[in-house]
């Protein structure tokens, strides 16, 4: 994992916009991540129908599988499903993590070229229209 669980969890403890999600191979929990909308997502209260995809890892006993690529193809149906207000998913990843960048845009997320300075330096901002 890249952050355990139970770290961000707390990290976003009350925070009624974030909805943590866990990823299942079967019945086993195999990855997670949290679902953020809300003007506190990104610090841009314009981003108004935006929900940005945080924290997703995959436990090392079940990467290399392609179980984060899948999760991130089957999303936009959950989050019509269960946001429908939602019409536009967002990430962030840091520069240069190829992997990550690989998983995303296999699966639809595009890069625009909007890059935000983050903890670990620069990030790429990924999209994913689901209207």
């Amino acid at each position: 994992f890249t952050f355990m669980p139970r770290a961000v969890l707390e990290r976003f403890n009350g925070n009624g916009h974030c909805t943590p999600v866990v990823i299942l191979d079967g019945n086993v929990p195999a990855g997670f991540f949290v679902l953020h909308a809300g003007p506190d997502a990104l610090g841009d209260p314009g981003l108004e129908g935006y929900m940005l995809i945080r924290s997703l890892s995959v436990n090392p006993l079940f990467q290399g599988r392609g179980i984060g690529q899948q999760a991130m193809k089957l999303l936009p149906l959950f989050v019509k499903k269960f946001f429908p207000h939602i019409g536009e998913l967002i990430l962030l990843i840091n520069d240069g993590n190829d992997r990550a960048s690989y998983v995303y845009k296999s699966a639809g997320y595009e890069d625009r070229g909007i890059r935000r300075q983050g903890p670990k330096g620069l990030q790429s901002v990924l999209h994913l229209s689901i209207r």
